[in-house]
């Protein structure tokens, strides 16, 4: 027999156990929220979770055969489409080709007892006007918290922490003691050590990448305990417009560099949940219609008190602890220059470094910039957001080495196209995942916050 890696499933009173050959790893939730869902809903969500946490193993182990001593789980057809259509930004970020991707895929085989995990339908009238959030502190969250607070949508607030992240881990649970204070609404975390099961960083210019194709699907997955225990009528991401976009690479695979966070992985996400006998629950992300700098701007102009709140950096940073910013990866320095553009001070957000100094010039990607880039920054998706970025806090009179470089290299092509990347990026767009009865009133939040900004 070759050699193969074997996967066991247990479920307690408050969490799922995955034995995988001699280690034991568990998923934490929160308590009376496990505890609260219907035991056979317990298991077919175990062996969900399961599967699409460990499906990627072969690619780090290079034991191309895993036995599942359970079913098969009842959503593997759709896991395993989502798993392939984000292989192809696996491969770019690895800088390898994505048909030699497919082609070990293609030799990974899963062995299952006997069947398929039965359905079952979590039957619920009482649904509330309430949403699971995944929280996480960015932009997108927390505007979307704001958005529910507004339309009068009970925001039930998780976070998932993953072993791989510990400072990240670190500073949101510090975030969330200020924020109940203030707004007395808390934050439920779940411990998620199946995270450990991805690749993880080897330094800033070579990022692990296998295992982390799945992260939302499988977080989503682990919300729907929580949902039930809310009686929570909708669940939400954090999904914006720029989400949707990717490339032909160089063999005409179709890229999405964050394809979990598109409106079409909402889609497919929705019919696994269907699968898991969740039948009413909404599913979708009230912030489609919007480009992450019209997210900045109504988030810190109609929403303060939350935006101040905003950390949008996962870098795990030495000791001391000192920022939730590292301001030294992309992700700072593409949240620095849409500041600027906004006219917010990065300094009163905690943001540790001026970024328009030149060295940080390989960070942004309007400046071809790659070092220690995050997937979206790295593919150059973001370059014309970047370019009107630059232009408006050219406008704001910020100066600086790189305002220099940008008025000397782009300034021209931006004022030039001005008129259309503001009606791109400013622009309230169709969304096609916002709850029908909350689409009106959304709409009419961006088109008065947004108001004269897309000329």
């Amino acid at each position: 027999m070759d050699s193969s890696t074997t996967v066991k499933v247990e479920v307690g009173e408050d969490r799922i156990y995955v034995n995988i050959d001699v280690r034991t790893f568990q998923i934490v939730f929160p308590k009376n929220t496990f505890e609260k869902f219907p035991e056979p809903a317990k298991k077919i969500l175990a062996e969900n979770l399961a599967f699409a946490s460990t499906m990627h193993l072969p690619f780090i182990t290079g034991i191309n055969v895993i036995r599942y001593e359970m079913a098969e789980p009842s959503a593997k057809g759709l896991i395993e489409e989502g798993f392939k259509l984000s292989l192809p930004a696996t491969a770019f970020l690895k800088s390898q080709r994505t048909s030699e991707l497919f082609k070990r895929f293609s030799k990974f085989q899963y062995f299952f007892e006997d069947g398929v995990s039965p359905k079952y339908h979590l039957h619920r009238e009482d649904l509330v006007e309430a949403a699971t959030l995944l929280f996480s502190f960015g932009k997108d969250s927390l505007l979307t918290y704001a958005l529910c607070r507004e339309i009068d949508v009970e925001p039930v607030l998780v976070y998932v922490k993953e072993p791989l992240t510990t400072w990240e881990n670190y500073f949101k649970e510090e975030l969330s003691k200020r924020f109940f204070q203030e707004f007395g609404d808390e934050v439920l975390f779940i411990d998620n050590e199946l995270g450990a099961l991805r690749e993880p960083d080897k330094s800033l210019e070579e990022r692990g990448w296998y295992g982390w194709e799945l992260q939302l699907t499988q977080i989503g997955l682990m919300l729907l305990p929580i949902a039930y225990a809310k009686k929570a009528k909708y669940i939400f991401f954090g999904n914006e417009k720029s989400c949707d976009e990717g490339f032909w690479d160089a063999e005409g695979f179709w890229c999405n560099p964050v394809y979990e966070q598109s409106s079409e992985w909402i889609f497919k996400f929705r019919e696994i949940v269907k699968t898991l006998g969740f039948e009413k629950i909404l599913i979708g992300s009230l912030i489609e219609p919007l480009h992450e700098l019209a997210v900045i701007r109504i988030l810190h102009h109609r929403y303060p008190e939350v935006a101040k709140y905003q950390m949008s950096c996962g870098e795990n940073m030495p000791e001391p602890r000192s920022s939730r910013w590292c301001g030294n990866c992309s992700k700072c320095a593409r949240m620095y220059i849409f500041f600027l553009a906004n006219n917010i001070d990065p300094g009163k957000l905690g943001m540790p470094t001026n970024m328009l100094e030149l060295k940080y010039r390989g960070l942004f990607c309007l400046f071809n910039g790659s070092r220690g880039n995050y997937g979206y920054d790295s593919s150059r998706l973001g370059r014309d957001e970047q370019l009107l970025a630059f232009l408006m806090a050219y406008r704001n009179g910020y100066e600086g080495d790189l305002m220099n470089l940008f008025e000397k290299t782009y300034l021209e092509e931006a004022e030039r196209r001005e008129q259309e990347l503001k009606k791109k990026f400013f622009g309230v767009h169709q969304a096609r995942t916002i709850p029908g009865k909350l689409k009106d009133k959304i709409f009419k939040i961006f088109q008065e916050e947004l108001k004269g900004l897309q000329k």
